[in-house]
Formats: C-alpha cells, structure tokens, sequence
C-alpha cells in the first residue's frame, strides 16, 4: 500500500477527542489547583511532589475524581548524605556518593507503562491524566543516572542520557488515551553586559539543558501561569508567545486568559 493512499481529507479525518496540556510558571500561581479541575470524573494523579494530600482547599466532589498515586521515596534514600570537598579544589568530582539505588524515576516509568497496558486492552478507565511535577522527576532521574554511572557530578555525556530518558518518557506520557496535564516550574535565564544591562532574558518550562527550549512542542496546549495580582480574586494564564516565554492555544481563548476550566478544557460528555 503507497503511504499517500493513507491520507485523507481533514473534514473526513477523525478530530482527537483528547488534549494534551503542558502548565508551567512559579510556585502558588494555580498549576495544580487548575489540574485538578479538570471535569473529568477519572482522573489519575502522579503526584511526583508528594503533596497532592496537603491541599486543604479540595472539595469533596474533586477528591472523589481523584486516584493518586506517589512514587514513595525521597529524592535521597536512605540516610541523609554529606558532600566532601577537596580543599585543594583539583578533584571536581568530589561529592557526595550516592549509596542506595534511587527507584522514584523508575518507580514512575513503571506507573506510565502499566497504565498504557492498560489502555492497549482496552482496560483504560481515566478521563485525564496529570503528572506533578516535571521539576521533581528530572530530580530522581538525575540521581539515578548519578548512581548508575559512579559519579558525583553531571558532565555532558549524562546530560545527554538524561534527556534521552525524558524525551522518552514523554512521549509514552503522551501515549495515553486521555486527557494529559504535565505540571512543571519556570526556568529564568538572563544575560547581562559588564554594566549590568540585560542582553537577553527568557522564561522556560523549568528542565534540563535544551529540553526546556523543546518541551512546548510536545503539547497541543501550554500555558504559562501568571498568578494573580488582585489579591487572589482572580488568577491568570497567558495562552500565547512573547519575547520572553513560550505559550500555544488551540481554543478560542484570551492571550491573558483568566482561569476558568470550562472554557480551558471544555465538558466531558463520556
């Protein structure tokens, strides 16, 4: 069969009844308050953070949508590590050793694959599906590597191994049959001349290395959270690019949208 046999009229395609949502921006400004709003009356939460059970502000009706599943382990296993430090300052390499085997990345790579066993019988019970955060993930994976190589330190070749894994990872988070939400922080980065005027600034979805610059083009949605500067009465996303930080719709929404989950993710008819 010629591939171009395969392709159709998109008034005849059939639409994803499904989105994909990347949320990023500082701490307190509605990331997960937003996600867990999401209509949807199934929803599976990977609570990487370990906080999901903090939020006091959760109704009944939310937490009953909710099944919320933890990794179980801090980002240092076992007891707490002191780093040593060559006084000499030749040997960059000194640190603090890594004893135990970090499991929460591989804890969560094992969460995603068996929900996508799932969702290949069939067996898929979830409207949405919400990671939370990117930032604390990138945080176990980054141990693991440290242990799996001996090292202390991240050079370029482990960076490079990192950012496979994640690539990796996101792609099968993407795979799910669902509504999917992937919580992360915000990365400044800012340039400055010898006197101190700013050259250059940027605003990423917080992520190591050039990931950062590649992550909005995961997701059919992204939306950078700015908070709320009336006193909390109303909070907002920026929907769109600037010059600062990445930002895409695919909904008729305002380029400073004020929260609302109808208009930012619709009813679920299902």
């Amino acid at each position: 069969m010629s591939e171009l046999e395969r392709a159709q009229s998109l008034t005849d395609a059939v639409a994803s009844s499904t989105k994909s949502f990347l949320f990023y921006g500082p701490p307190g400004t509605w990331k997960t308050t937003l996600a867990v709003k999401h209509p949807g009356k199934r929803k599976i939460y990977l609570d990487v953070d370990e906080k999901l059970g903090e939020m006091e502000h959760l109704t009944a009706e939310e937490r009953a949508a909710i099944t919320v599943w933890m990794p179980g382990e801090s980002l240092i296993p076992g007891e707490v590590m002191v780093s040593n430090i060559d006084r000499t300052r030749k040997n960059v390499e000194m640190g603090a050793k890594i004893q135990n085997k970090p499991m929460g990345y591989q804890r969560t790579v094992n969460a995603v694959n068996e929900l996508l066993a799932l969702a290949r019988k069939g067996e898929f019970p979830y409207d949405c599906a919400i990671l939370d955060s990117m930032t604390r993930l990138m945080d176990h994976l980054e141990l693991l590597v440290l242990f799996q190589h001996n090292s202390t330190i991240l050079n370029e070749t482990l960076y490079g191994v990192i950012k496979a894994n994640i690539k990796s990872f996101i792609s099968g988070f993407l795979r799910l049959p669902c509504d999917r939400i992937l919580i992360t922080h915000d990365k400044h980065r800012t340039k400055r001349d010898k006197e101190g005027n700013i050259l250059e600034e940027t605003i990423r979805p917080n992520a190591t290395g050039s990931i950062s610059e590649e992550l909005m083009g995961y997701f059919s949605e992204g939306y950078y959270f700015l908070g709320s500067n009336d006193k909390g009465k109303t909070w907002k996303v920026q929907t769109g690019a600037d010059s600062l930080k990445p930002a895409r719709t695919t909904k008729p929404l305002a380029y400073e949208q004020v929260i609302d989950p109808i208009k930012i993710f619709g009813g679920i008819t299902a």
